[in-house]
């Protein structure tokens, strides 16, 4: 199964810490993928969950080119920007799954999971991660190992 941190969190939810370099650093040294938020703002890529305000960190071509990066667009314009470039992406508006370019179900707390299923956020609904699941998405992937 695979484990991946839910915004390069390790320890739970970390407002200040999320989608930081140093964050995603600390998560591959520990064997976990991560789960990133991307923004398209004036052609610059940048990480953050909400819109940014200012110049944060901006994703760099290795990172881009990462296979243990899941990219979560948070605005279509970096949907369509990053589309056939990177392994795992997806975009979504409050539904029950979203399908990522990879082909796997990027399934929202509480709802039906699948083998082609990530489970987002278990801590949540406090669903029971069954073993057929494809992956966890979680703010305690240490919770997993």
């Amino acid at each position: 199964m695979r484990i991946i941190a839910h915004r390069a969190n390790l320890n739970g939810p970390d407002t200040k810490g999320e989608n930081s370099l140093e964050a995603i650093d600390k998560c591959f040294d520990l064997g976990f993928e991560v789960e990133l938020d991307i923004w398209l703002v004036e052609k610059k890529l940048i990480l953050s969950h909400h819109f940014p305000q200012s110049d944060e960190a901006f994703a760099c071509d290795d990172l881009l080119a990462n296979p243990q990066v899941w990219w979560h667009a948070k605005n279509v314009e970096a949907f369509l920007h990053l589309q056939g470039q990177v392994n795992h992406l997806f975009w979504h508006q409050n539904d029950d799954f979203a399908l990522t370019t990879s082909g796997y179900l990027w399934t929202y707390p509480g709802q039906k999971l699948t083998e082609k299923s990530i489970q987002v956020l278990p801590e949540v609904s406090l669903q029971k991660t069954p073993s057929f699941v494809f992956g966890v998405c979680t703010d305690y992937p240490r919770h997993f190992c």
